[in-house]
C-alpha cells in the first residue's frame, strides 16, 4: 500500500514530462483557428499571461 502511494506522484511526473510542448507556430496557429470558429472570452482568456489578463479586464466598461 506504501509503494502504491509513493508510485503514483512519481507516475504522474513522467507523464507529464513525456509531453512534448508545442512550438509557437502551433499554438498560433491552434489559436487563430479558434479564433475563427468563434471561441468564448473563458477560452481566450487561456492564451493571456495573468498581466495582460489583468490589463484586457481592466479596459472592460464598468457595468
Amino acid at each position: 500500500m506504501m509503494k502504491s502511494i509513493f508510485l503514483l506522484p512519481i507516475s504522474v511526473l513522467v507523464l507529464i514530462g513525456c509531453t512534448t510542448p508545442k512550438s509557437p507556430s502551433e499554438v498560433y496557429d491552434e489559436y487563430n483557428a479558434k479564433v475563427q470558429q468563434g471561441m468564448s472570452y473563458q477560452e481566450d482568456k487561456a492564451y493571456y499571461t495573468q498581466r495582460k489578463q489583468a490589463d484586457v479586464e481592466s479596459k472592460f466598461p464598468q457595468l
